[in-house]
C-alpha cells in the first residue's frame, strides 16, 4: 500500500499510516526483450477508487482537469500493462493523454458515502518493470485532505498546502 499523505509505502517498505493506493504487480520474465507485466491498483474502501480523465495536457490550457471531483463513477480497479514479445517493440497501455481523478479515505455510515479525500494524477501512470523484483513507479497527484471534492491548487488550503515555501509543485 502507498500512503498519499504520508508519501510512503507502508511498513515494512516504508513509514506509511494508511493504505491509499494497494499496488500489485503480476509479471511473467522469460527475459530482457521477452516479458509480460500487469501493475494493478485496488483500493481498500467501499467507496474509495479512480476514473480516467482524456485531455491534450500538452496543448491549450494547462488547467484541463475538472476543478471539483465527480461524485460517482468510481473504478474499484486501474490496471497498465507493460510487455515486450522477441523481435518487437514494447507494448505499453500509457497515455500522455490519460490523467485520474481519484478517491480515497471515504467513510460510510448506514451503507453510505458520507466524506471522502478527493484527488487528480496529472499524466498518465507509469511504471516499468526494470528486469528486477521491484518496478520503477512513476505518476504526479495532488490530494486534497480537507474531505471536499475541491481539486483547484491552494498553497494556502490543499492540495500540497503545507509543503516549505521554497519546496516547488508543478501545477
Amino acid at each position: 500500500g502507498f500512503d498519499l499523505i504520508e508519501y510512503d509505502w507502508m511498513p515494512p517498505y516504508g513509514k506509511g499510516k494508511h493504505a491509499d493506493f494497494i499496488f500489485t504487480l503480476n509479471e511473467t520474465f522469460k527475459g530482457e526483450h521477452n516479458f509480460a507485466s500487469t501493475l494493478s491498483i485496488t483500493f481498500p474502501n467501499k467507496f474509495d477508487g479512480i476514473q480516467m480523465v482524456k485531455e491534450d495536457l500538452r496543448n491549450g490550457s494547462m488547467f484541463k482537469l475538472p476543478r471539483f471531483a465527480p461524485e460517482d463513477s468510481y473504478q474499484s480497479r486501474l490496471t497498465k500493462t507493460f510487455k515486450q514479445t522477441p523481435g518487437k517493440p514494447f507494448e505499453r497501455d500509457f497515455d500522455n493523454g490519460h490523467s485520474y481523478i481519484f478517491r480515497v479515505r471515504s467513510e460510510v455510515q448506514d451503507n453510505k458515502l458520507i466524506r471522502a479525500m478527493y484527488g487528480k494524477i496529472h499524466g498518465d501512470i507509469e511504471f516499468d518493470p526494470a528486469f528486477q523484483k521491484t518496478i520503477d513507479l512513476r505518476f504526479t497527484y495532488y490530494l486534497n485532505p480537507d474531505y471536499t471534492r475541491n481539486l483547484e491548487y491552494d498553497r494556502t488550503r490543499n492540495l500540497f498546502g503545507n509543503l516549505p515555501v521554497l519546496e516547488r509543485v508543478d501545477q
